[in-house]
């Protein structure tokens, strides 16, 4: 919300919103290479013989809820940057001078909340790594 708030009041407008386009349908597509990987996971650890505690197995849960999240942000914000390709940014003042600055902040917005939620599906997949394969003492 503030990344929102901060370039509404600074009307900042993507001069080539269509590189952004790019950067966020790589994401998404990579989300759902990541998805298809950490259920491959969990299906893995959910057939090992021996008795594995579930915090590995929830915070494998919590990442695929994430990674699909993140997904849909990369195809919101995707969407949203195909409608600023269109607008034409006219004079400062002008109605569609005022969508673009929306826009741009609402995908500016979703890029930042994507890149978030990255940093928690990281640490989840980390903390689960470390349960299920600790170690060696020391």
């Amino acid at each position: 919300m503030a990344v929102f708030l901060l370039c509404v009041s600074t009307r900042v407008v993507l001069v080539q919103p269509s590189q952004l386009t790019a950067v966020f349908g790589l994401m998404s597509t990579a989300m759902f290479a990541a998805f298809a990987l950490i259920a491959r996971w969990r299906e893995v650890l959910s057939a090992r013989t021996k008795v594995v505690d579930k915090i590995p197995k929830r915070a494998l849960d919590e990442a695929v809820a994430h990674v699909l999240i993140a997904s849909l942000t990369g195809i919101s914000g995707a969407a949203l940057t195909v409608v600023l390709t269109v607008i034409p940014t006219s004079a400062p003042g002008t109605t569609p001078h005022l969508v673009a600055v929306i826009l741009t902040a609402a995908s500016l917005a979703l890029g930042t909340v994507f890149f978030l939620t990255l940093l928690i599906i990281i640490n989840l997949l980390h903390d689960a790594y470390q349960r299920v394969n600790p170690p060696p003492p020391k």
